[in-house]
C-alpha cells in the first residue's frame, strides 16, 4: 500500500480526472479519496471568535507590560 497526494479540480457536474504516475501498473485497484471540505472559496469568519479567550487583563496593559520588560 502506498500513499499519493494529488491536487485536482472538481468540475460543476461533481466529476474530477486524476493523471496518475506511470509508476502505477494498468488494471483493478481500490483508492481513497480524502478532501478538504473548507473550500478556498468559503469565507471564514474570524469574529466568531471574538471574545472567546477569557484574559485576566486589560490587552493593552499586558502588551505595554511585557514590551517594557
Amino acid at each position: 500500500m502506498q500513499s499519493l497526494k494529488i491536487k485536482a479540480e472538481v468540475r460543476q457536474d461533481h466529476t474530477m480526472t486524476a493523471h496518475l504516475p506511470e509508476n502505477i501498473a494498468a488494471g483493478e485497484h481500490e483508492f481513497i479519496l480524502i478532501y478538504n471540505d473548507n473550500a478556498p472559496n468559503k469565507p471564514v469568519d474570524l469574529m466568531q471568535y471574538s471574545g472567546t479567550i477569557d484574559w485576566p487583563e486589560d490587552g493593552l496593559a499586558y502588551q505595554q507590560k511585557i514590551r517594557s520588560e
